[in-house]
């Protein structure tokens, strides 16, 4: 039932113009040097 449901309201919801995927939260929006404390707690520094 659960997965007829779920079609139907995917199908209503793309028509609205909704997208399962924001491309914008997808992309990295910046490099940042990572944390050298972080990097030797986790082992790796």
């Amino acid at each position: 039932m659960q997965r007829v449901l779920f079609a139907l309201l995917a199908r209503i919801a793309m028509s609205l113009g909704y997208k399962a995927i924001e491309e914008r939260y997808v992309t990295p929006h910046k490099r940042v040097a990572p944390d050298p404390a972080a990097l030797r707690a986790a082992g790796l520094g």
